[in-house]
């Protein structure tokens, strides 16, 4: 059956074949990791340390990718300064002095006082 197969195949089928099949999965988590804008430079930064499976004072790509991943992230946009993948500013952003944001009742964020109502309404 299978196993007669696999072991008469010529070396690096298997493997092949294996990777081959993970394909899909490796698309959907690169997909997933990339799909949030703040994220998808880190993400990317960090994949590329792993795999280069450089050790640096004899310590793996591993750590390194997550620490330069985090370092990178930090500074693109993780003190919450920037805006959400919507374009809203998230929870607890640092605003404009006198751009303090409001709420409306049912959570959304209130347009400044002044400010011509949105289309739709």
């Amino acid at each position: 059956g299978l196993v007669a197969v696999v072991l008469v195949a010529p070396a690096g089928v298997v493997q092949a074949v294996a990777g081959v099949a993970l394909l899909g999965a490796f698309a959907s988590a690169a997909a997933g990791a990339m799909s949030e804008e703040a994220a998808r430079i880190p993400a990317a930064v960090t994949f590329a340390i792993a795999a280069s499976g450089a050790a640096i004072a004899g310590i793996g790509a591993a750590f390194w990718a997550l620490l330069v991943g985090i370092v990178v992230y930090l500074v693109f946009d993780g003190h919450g300064h920037g805006t959400t993948s919507t374009g809203a500013r998230p929870e607890g952003a640092i605003l404009p002095a006198g751009r303090e944001q409001s709420h409306t009742a049912d959570g959304g964020i209130a347009p400044p006082a002044g400010a011509d109502p949105p289309l739709g309404r």
